[in-house]
């Protein structure tokens, strides 16, 4: 019968679970269980900024797109999500200016800079490092090529005089 199939499709979606797991993201977030029945518009700013992160990581998505998710939250709660984002078995894409953060919870780094996209394996502070590492090798290529350039000119000078 239908409510049969309704049933079982809801429990294949843990819908018996859900409310559970809401609770369980709301309070490790530090919304605290009086405040998981009112609207949002009874919330204040941070309140809802926390609601709304915990909506974003409900239900285990494929794929969670976090743009500077630190923002707004207390220590307790980016402590909590730092583990959360550990524990998380899916994709996440993180944009932070937060390198505390990013080194946590990071086993990749996109760097985009000037059009192009760099990755490196590892967190912020393997980034940074090898980031670092390529400029001072370009710095010494380039110099290698300006003291080439000068002694052709130089070759060049000498021999059409």
């Amino acid at each position: 019968n239908k409510a049969s199939e309704l049933e079982a499709e809801f429990a294949d979606m843990n819908g018996w679970e859900a409310e559970s797991d809401a609770a369980q993201l709301l309070n490790g977030l530090g919304i605290t269980t009086d405040l998981h029945y009112k609207n949002m518009s009874e919330l204040n700013g941070s309140e809802k900024v926390k609601v709304l992160l915990a909506k974003a990581l409900f239900g285990n998505p494929d794929i969670l797109l976090l743009d500077e998710p630190t923002n707004h939250l207390d220590l307790d709660a980016i402590a909590w999500l730092e583990e959360f984002l550990i524990n998380f078995e899916n994709t996440v894409i993180v944009v932070s200016h937060d390198r505390y953060f990013l080194n946590k919870v990071c086993t990749q780094i996109a760097d985009i800079d000037y059009a192009k996209i760099q990755l490196y394996a590892g967190n912020y502070d393997f980034w940074y490092e090898s980031s670092q590492l390529i400029i001072k090798q370009m710095k010494e290529a380039n110099k290698k090529k300006e003291e080439k350039i000068k002694e052709l000119q130089d070759f060049i000078q000498r021999f059409s005089a």
